[in-house]
């Protein structure tokens, strides 16, 4: 995140950030039927939206959250989906009025498609017909890979909503996987792109690893600035090691932090008493842990805090 949005001064920073923090307050708030929070969490993920539009899917996930909150079914998805649609306009046309600049950015939506992306899976059709029978019949292969992209987008955007809806998957993860098959299919992919999807995924907690894998190849692939370093490789070497320093000091701090939460056990394999478990600033009662039917040899007891209540299930 620091190597590609800050360093590289990309808009995607403002948009996960409206983005993540409107979906965090509208999915607290929609818990204790808060609505006044509620409606100020979609104002703000309209906002990333105006930013980019792939902002538009966490509109689609709170969307659905309120439709189980009011009961579920089909009716009250669709009455949802349309007042995240309406919120959605409002929001965009106070914003073009508000800035004095019209509504000239709808023609402008195109833009970053005109070139064709070679790390886009959708473009690879293309490219290979076009190494093989010439370059016209391999730009007509691109749009027909984009054509099909969408399609699949739409598809996969279906498929994680009626999960989410049924029950079977959070709201997080909702979102993590429909920003996941927008990178995945679209038609352009930039190495920090894949930061939409990681940063939902990771708060999901899940696929960790193969996360950290993936974000590290890609942030290395394509320096930020679009890899303009020549005559200043001195920098990008500094950069490399500031960002391992960071990522140093961040597993130091978690790890002192974390292991402070995890409660050893008193010799003799005693539990220790109500005040010595804390879980998110709460006692946890000796009696529940007792009850959970620890081993004699467990080495410890670790207590784990969620940080969206609304992703319990």
């Amino acid at each position: 995140m620091l190597w590609h949005l800050i360093g590289g001064v990309h808009n995607d920073a403002l948009m996960l950030g409206l983005m993540l923090a409107g979906t965090v307050i509208a999915l607290e708030a929609l818990q204790d039927t808060r609505w006044w929070p509620f409606t100020a969490g979609v104002v703000l993920i309209a906002l990333g939206a105006q930013v980019k539009l792939p902002a538009l899917v966490a509109l689609a996930v709170v969307g659905t959250a309120l439709a189980r909150r009011l009961g579920g079914g089909l009716a009250r998805f669709t009455l949802s989906g349309v007042t995240m649609v309406v919120v959605a306009v409002l929001v965009s046309v106070v914003t073009s009025l508000a800035g004095q600049a019209g509504f000239g950015w709808l023609q402008a939506l195109g833009t970053p498609s005109k070139v064709p992306s070679w790390m886009a899976p959708s473009n690879w059709p293309g490219f290979l017909t076009g190494a093989v029978f010439g370059a016209e019949s391999g730009q007509a292969m691109i749009s027909a890979g984009r054509v099909a992209g969408l399609v699949l987008v739409l598809c996969g955007i279906a498929v994680v909503l009626t999960r989410q809806l049924r029950g079977g998957i959070s709201e997080v993860m909702a979102l993590g996987l429909m920003m996941s098959v927008i990178v995945v299919l679209g038609p352009v992919v930039q190495p920090w792109y894949l930061l939409w999807a990681v940063l939902p995924l990771a708060a999901a907690g899940v696929w960790r690893t193969k996360i950290a894998a993936v974000v590290t190849v890609f942030a290395l692939l394509v320096p930020p600035l679009a890899g303009d370093f020549a005559g200043r490789v001195a920098e990008l070497v500094v950069g490399y090691g500031a960002g391992l320093a960071v990522v140093a000091c961040a597993f130091l701090v978690l790890r002192h932090v974390l292991g402070r939460v995890s409660v050893r056990r008193r010799p003799g394999g005693e539990l220790p008493a109500a005040d010595d478990v804390v879980a998110g600033g709460a006692g946890v009662p000796g009696a529940v842990a007792r009850a959970a039917g620890r081993p004699a040899g467990a080495a410890r007891v670790r207590v784990r805090a969620r940080v969206l209540p609304c992703c319990r299930r």
